[in-house]
């Protein structure tokens, strides 16, 4: 009588194991896609149960962590939110939107550190464009650090010198702390920026 090996055991375990895997993933990716379907349906319910059963599936699909943070982040749940963006940068961290996205969240939460801290990634991903250091600016005056905020809303206008968010975020800083603002609205206002401009004529006419 024959007997079968321990290897060709342990090769039966390994491929049945294999499609299993690939059988829950193949199963996500359904659960997934109905999810992104009733999310734009604005079926928010419906899809969070979905995007949860595609994670349970695959513990590393991090689409649906994104997308079922989003949900989180629209319906204010913001704790659940920064769940979701920081396992999805657990497994991909060298995908910056979600450390923008978990700034933002953050900040809403009035965690301003761990904010500045997102967007300093940011920066240091992509140092030549202006949104990283607007969202970190805007992070830093509402912690209250305007002369920091002051740096980084300079840094807007040095990358680009028609750039009305620079002059306008930096005029509302050096309000704060008693320096001359009023240029920086002018200038703002110049570029098209209405609040700039109802502000210049309000306290610099």
């Amino acid at each position: 009588m024959k007997r079968i090996s321990l290897k060709s055991i342990l090769l039966i375990i390994l491929f049945a194991t294999l499609g299993s895997c690939n059988n829950s993933k193949r199963a996500a990716k359904i659960y997934f896609n109905k999810g992104v379907v009733e999310q734009d349906m604005l079926k928010y319910s419906e899809a969070i149960r979905d995007f949860t059963k595609a994670i349970k599936l695959d513990p590393d699909y991090a689409e649906a962590y994104n997308n079922r943070g989003l949900i989180y982040m629209h319906l204010k749940d913001y704790n659940a939110a920064v769940g979701d963006f920081s396992a999805s940068i657990r497994l991909d961290p060298n995908d910056i939107l979600n450390y923008s996205v978990r700034g933002v969240i953050y900040d809403k939460l009035e965690d301003y550190n761990a904010a500045i801290t997102d967007f300093s990634t940011v920066i240091r991903f992509k140092p030549d464009a202006s949104e990283g250091y607007l969202a970190r600016g805007i992070a830093l005056a509402n912690s209250e650090d305007y002369n920091a905020a002051i740096i980084d809303f300079t840094t807007i206008i040095r990358l680009d010198s028609n750039d009305a968010r620079g002059y306008k975020q930096r005029g509302i800083a050096k309000e704060y702390i008693g320096l001359h603002y009023c240029e920086d609205f002018k200038k703002a206002c110049k570029l098209g920026d209405d609040d700039s401009c109802e502000w210049y004529d309000e306290e610099c006419i």
